[in-house]
């Protein structure tokens, strides 16, 4: 039993940075003007979180990315992504976010793939 609620914390963490990250990037899009993954990217990236949902039904969230719009108003995005943002522009991490950004959906899909035949 204690091995199926870490598991099932597994899939909620990923899944929960996933959407952090998506909504940073949106942010970064919508409310900063500033592109940092390309269109593509953010394609492929919603399409995994969408698959999330599908493979997990129960780990949706009112606030995920695939629930929400684009907004270039700040006060639309929660406070973690405002800051988690800011702080990583400041240090250059927005950047390598977007070169990595490829091998994260890449593993995600795997991680997703090996979750959906178990």
């Amino acid at each position: 039993m204690g091995q199926t609620v870490a598991h099932e914390r597994s899939v909620e963490e990923r899944y929960r940075a996933l959407c952090m990250l998506m909504l940073v990037f949106r942010y970064g899009y919508y409310a900063r003007a500033k592109i940092i993954i390309s269109e593509a990217q953010y394609n492929a990236f919603d399409q995994l979180l969408r698959d999330f949902e599908k493979v997990f039904p129960g780990i949706q969230y009112p606030k995920s990315p695939t629930q929400t719009v684009g907004s270039d108003n700040w006060r639309d995005y929660p406070r973690s992504v405002i800051c988690s943002w800011h702080e990583h522009e400041e240090t250059g991490w927005l950047a390598h976010w977007a070169m990595d950004i490829d091998e994260l959906i890449d593993s995600s899909r795997a991680f997703l793939k090996g979750e959906s035949s178990r």
